[in-house]
């Protein structure tokens, strides 16, 4: 493999040079209190209990909007523990969702463990442990963590409806899609229209509500997943996950515009505007052309930094924006290392069938049929089928 060069650091001509134009607005009072919250931590910065509310807050913002900015704003609010012996278990729970969201997923593991050697009944660290495992298609490891997480739901109702989606999304991916379905889409449905009590549980909500937009996908019903994506995002309306999982729904569906009403301008975030450009090549949008440059940029400085969180998107672009199938498939080949979900068997069977590499999707067929994966965007309709087409 060829040396990469490392692209000379940009210098400002002054202090009064503007860099960068963050993200907002008057009335964000979600900025004004993380402001308030880092004036705070910078006068006592030792001070473990506003130090955890600031990474957390920062956690959920960069999972919300895609920003890794706020991943680093995190991590530095927990720098007086982050490299000590034995970090508080409420730390080692933020550190592994940092490292989770940078896909350091053998890390956010060793976190985990840390945490419920600890503490056996913790149900944070059982729900992101399955949520990561299921992300790696380690699907019995992840039923494993979602009873230990049930099992800890019977204490609290609050966790209950939690607990149940851990588990019903697990299954669903392993050859119970349609059951899994049902049955918590009825769970939800129980529980009834009222609004969240609170942010928290308004986000708590739409990953739910996200759940089922996902199984919904996946089983072929877009206009029962298009309901649940937009009853999400009116509680999430800024979490780029909803949004850019919504958008690959309506650009599947053919509906180009669409997509890019949902998107709106926000180009920050590397998935949207990937997504953004989809649409726009569709469309014949003029601003295409940029775009594609813009993202190229963003991919080359990503593999200079060694950020393995956006190899499927990469792969994605390689494939779909410049039809360069050899290229994709090497990178949507080292993402199914990492990841395994039916996106990125997606990717990996489209670069496999325009590179010409039949045996290079042996991989993801025996996935399906080992999990007896059940996707209409894969070829699959039911668990009796043994593989995508």
């Amino acid at each position: 493999m060829p040396s990469l060069g490392i692209a000379a650091p940009f210098l400002p001509e002054s202090d009064a040079q503007v860099l960068e134009r963050l993200p907002w607005t008057p009335g964000d009072a979600q900025a004004r209190e993380a402001r308030a919250r880092r004036v705070a931590l910078a006068n006592d910065p030792r001070n473990l209990a506003l130090a955890l509310e600031a990474a957390h807050a920062d956690v959920t913002r960069a999972r919300a909007e895609g920003d890794p900015r706020f991943l680093g704003y995190a991590q530095a609010a927990l720098a007086p523990w982050w490299d000590t012996a034995e970090p508080p278990p409420e730390v080692l729970l933020l550190r592994a969702a940092i490292r989770q969201s940078l896909h350091d997923f053998e890390g956010a593991l060793g976190d985990l463990r840390a945490v419920l050697d600890r503490d056996p009944a913790n149900a944070q660290a059982w729900l992101t442990q399955a949520l990561i495992q299921q992300a790696r298609g380690d699907y019995a490891e992840a039923r494993r963590s979602c009873t230990r997480l049930l099992a800890a739901a019977r204490r609290s109702t609050a966790l209950q409806l939690t607990a149940f989606t851990c588990s019903s999304s697990v299954a669903s991916f392993a050859g119970e899609a349609a059951h899994s379905y049902g049955t918590l889409r009825a769970a939800v449905e129980a529980e009834g229209d009222a609004a969240p009590a609170d942010r928290a549980a308004a986000a708590d909500r739409a990953w739910i509500l996200g759940v089922l937009a996902d199984m919904a996908t996946r089983l072929g019903d877009a206009a029962a997943a298009r309901i649940h994506y937009e009853n999400a995002l009116a509680l999430a309306p800024r979490d780029s996950v909803l949004r850019t999982a919504y958008a690959d729904l309506l650009l599947d569906q053919g509906e180009a515009a669409a997509a890019l009403r949902l998107l709106g301008g926000e180009t920050r975030n590397d998935g949207v505007l990937l997504r953004i450009a989809l649409a726009e090549r569709a469309l014949g949008a003029p601003a295409l052309a940029a775009h594609v440059a813009d993202l190229r940029d963003r991919f080359a400085a990503a593999r200079l930094r060694n950020d393995q969180r956006h190899l499927r998107e990469e792969a994605r672009f390689t494939l779909e924006l410049l039809h360069e199938a050899d290229a994709a498939l090497a990178l949507a080949q080292r993402d199914w290392a990492v990841q395994r979900e039916p996106e990125d068997a997606r990717v990996l069977l489209a670069a496999a069938a325009a590179a010409g590499d039949d045996a290079a999707a042996a991989p993801v067929r025996e996935w399906i049929a080992a999990h007896r994966v059940e996707d209409v965007r894969l070829g699959v309709r039911d668990s009796g089928r043994g593989g995508g087409e």
